[in-house]
């Protein structure tokens, strides 16, 4: 417990050094990145037709596979204090012993040289720092040139060629020459740094009418329809967001079946509970992506009436008119509990670093398409912006997201 506490202050120190930070594109365990803030990227780029392909990869054993040795270099390029670097090391890569486990046998102790230690809140970060190179060879100025089609500003940044989550990873292509030249620097990179792809993984997404094939060390990439990319069903067009909610209601309504088996004595204020910690975030996942979608099909909500009502019976236990038991429960509709939850995103834009992907994007579509321009904008939040008298005034409410939520209810 206190080499969690030490790691998670040392943690803290390392946001606050210039040798520590990492590309903007980099979304995995920081601040104000989350797994919502890629897809949206990746969905606005897709809609709008200023990407056409798409490369999905997968690390074999990412966090497993990291060189000690390697790591302490590129700590070392980063200018990392040597004492730093000798503390990073203790912690983490010097004189560790591990020992593996197989049929109920244990091996004996053996000195590790790779990967990154489980459970240790260090490790994420150090694995970032690792691939951090990776991002900055994918992404240098210069990797390929910019499209010079009329709806993009002449002052206009990149359009970023590759998002992380960690070591989920996307590449991102307006034509087939740039996906070539994106994979030879991957290649480079991962023989240097001897992370290897697990390549029947990876997949890759691009126009129907396009037949050519890609290949990676030699080996062809799968050519995918849809990809399932951070829990979100992606096309070739975008997240399939009518996929992704029925998808998710689907799953909820399973395991509210599978709880049901145990559940005889929970009283509603039990399953009540049980519904917030359990159900709720499995179809609230991407809720602003799909409330900013929703806005331009009225009868997209219509489609989740019956898995909703389903969820709001297995609650109460009666099979009563479902607008009557949800509203008597306290339960917003799936509409407004998504216009909120989209509200709540606006925080997250708004702290965002300046150099994120996510506030780029307004620059990088001149003409944004309405889905991107209803994912931005809220008027609710606006207007909460704008009427200090509702914000709170309890001191450990004050930041903007605990706030916002004050707000919304």
């Amino acid at each position: 417990m206190f080499r969690k506490v030490f790691e998670r202050l040392l943690l803290w120190r390392f946001n606050s050094r210039t040798w520590a930070r990492m590309h903007p594109n980099q979304a995995g365990f920081r601040s104000y990145h989350s797994t919502v803030t890629n897809a949206a990227v990746v969905h606005a780029l897709l809609e709008s037709s200023r990407i056409t392909h798409a490369v999905f990869l997968d690390f074999q054993a990412a966090f497993d596979v990291v060189d000690h040795v390697l790591l302490a270099d590129v700590l070392r390029r980063r200018r990392c204090p040597e004492n730093m670097l000798a503390l990073i090391a203790s912690l983490c890569f010097f004189d560790v012993w591990s020992f593996v486990v197989s049929d109920g046998t244990a091996s004996r102790w053996f000195p590790r040289t790779r990967g990154v230690l489980q459970g240790s809140p260090l490790s994420p970060y150090l694995f970032n720092i690792f691939i951090d190179g990776l991002l900055e060879d994918l992404n240098r100025p210069g990797t390929l040139a910019l499209a010079g089609s009329s709806d993009v500003m002449p002052a206009a940044p990149p359009i970023p060629c590759a998002l992380f989550f960690a070591n989920n990873s996307v590449l991102l292509a307006s034509d087939l020459d740039e996906v070539r030249v994106l994979i030879q620097i991957l290649e480079r990179w991962s023989s240097a740094n001897r992370i290897a792809l697990n390549i029947k993984k990876c997949a890759y997404l691009a126009p129907a009418s396009l037949q050519e094939a890609i290949y990676l060390f030699g080996a062809e990439v799968l050519r995918r329809e849809v990809y399932t990319y951070l829990g979100f069903p992606v096309t070739a067009r975008g997240i399939d967001l009518r996929r992704h909610l029925k998808s998710r209601l689907e799953q909820a309504g399973k395991r509210s079946d599978f709880l049901t088996l145990d559940a005889d004595g929970w009283g509603f204020a039990h399953r009540l509970r049980v519904y917030w910690q359990y159900l709720a975030p499995m179809f609230e996942y991407g809720a602003p992506l799909l409330a900013a979608f929703a806005e331009d099909s009225p009868k997209f909500w219509d489609e989740t009436t019956k898995d909703v009502a389903k969820l709001t019976k297995w609650i109460s236990g009666y099979a009563s008119n479902p607008h009557f038991t949800r509203n008597l429960l306290g339960i917003s509709a799936l509409p407004s509990r998504f216009k909120a939850l989209k509200t709540g995103f606006q925080v997250v834009k708004k702290h965002a670093p300046e150099e994120s992907p996510l506030r780029k994007l307004g620059l990088l579509i001149w003409k944004p398409k309405a889905f991107f321009r209803r994912l931005t904008e809220d008027k609710l939040y606006e207007k909460y912006r704008k009427t200090p008298e509702s914000w709170p005034r309890d001191r450990s409410l004050s930041k903007d997201r605990r706030s916002v939520q004050r707000f919304l209810r």
